[in-house]
């Protein structure tokens, strides 16, 4: 069958639905979901804030007592991405769509794992990237000042501790002593660990198991979700608070995934067999606030 301008904007159509049907569906449960917070933007670049988080509120005798959020702030310019691929003309006509739309949905996948891959770096960068007080995400002496008695100290969430039972008391002890300038204990509940695939078998028998080699009850069964992620090195692994309304992780988009086409023109199908296909989209990721997680090297 000869393909018209009018069954080539049909199957052009076809294919760009499945694309983006494709895009609708990430996995509900997968890092991404889990982790980072979506923000959309309309300019180049996003000036954004650190954050802190702040506490409670308290009861209101005289003046109001100022916190002061932190001013120090990031500008980030979305990086932009592409993947393009050929498709034979020939599948139009033998297998009615059935192939290319596989493609399709395999570059939708492309796609969201992207979105995965660069937020995996921006945790495990965590151990590197610096934050709005001076020291890496994950670090042994964030600088800390209570605002009502002007006492200064440090905060740690880096630890040296293998996935185990004391690598996770004391991470939980770190968050379970976290408190907001003011002094009020902050309301930040570790549920999700995350660990790299050489640690996959330690950590399930640590949370996924109901009982220890010794019979008892597992302490740690079922408190956390899992993820194994595979771009996860060595022995990192870390504990995060997801449940907020404040995420880990900011992913942002300046340039939802779109496709462009070449070939697709009855002359040019003429000439030659193919057509090709491009998805490009620009977008970043880039951490909140150290307050969320707690990172081990595991060494």
């Amino acid at each position: 069958m000869w393909l018209g301008a009018a069954d080539i904007l049909a199957y052009q159509k076809t294919l760009e639905a499945v694309f983006f049907s494709a895009m609708q569906n990430p996995d509900p449960k997968g890092l991404v979901a889990r982790v980072a917070a979506e923000i959309s933007i309309d300019t180049e670049s996003i000036v954004l804030a650190w954050n802190d988080l702040i506490g409670t509120m308290r009861e209101w005798l005289g003046d109001r007592v100022l916190t002061n959020l932190k001013g120090e702030s990031i500008t980030l310019t979305p990086r932009h991405y592409e993947r393009t691929v050929q498709l034979n003309k020939d599948h139009f006509n033998d297998d009615k769509l059935s192939l290319c739309s596989e493609q399709m949905n395999g570059m939708a996948k492309i796609v969201l794992s992207h979105y995965k891959k660069i937020v995996a770096e921006k945790l495990l960068a965590g151990f590197t990237d610096l934050g709005w007080d001076g020291k890496a995400i994950f670090a042994a002496d964030h600088p800390y000042v209570d605002a009502l008695t002007g006492v200064a100290g440090t905060v740690d969430n880096l630890s040296a501790a293998n996935v185990g039972a004391a690598g996770l008391e004391e991470a939980v002890a770190y968050f379970d002593n976290l408190v907001a300038p003011d002094g009020s204990p902050l309301d930040v509940e570790p549920d999700t660990l995350i660990v790299a695939p050489g640690q996959r078998s330690d950590a399930e028998e640590l949370i996924l198991r109901q009982y220890d080699a010794t019979g008892a009850n597992n302490l740690w069964y079922q408190r956390f979700n899992l993820i194994v992620e595979k771009s996860f090195t060595n022995k990192y692994w870390m504990l995060l608070c997801t449940t907020g309304p404040t995420k880990p992780i900011r992913l942002v988009k300046r340039q939802l995934a779109q496709i462009a086409w070449s070939g697709m023109d009855s002359s040019v199908l003429q000439m030659r067999n193919d057509i090709i296909a491009g998805v490009d989209a620009r977008h970043d990721a880039i951490w909140t606030t150290y307050q969320l997680a707690f990172g081990s090297t595991g060494t």
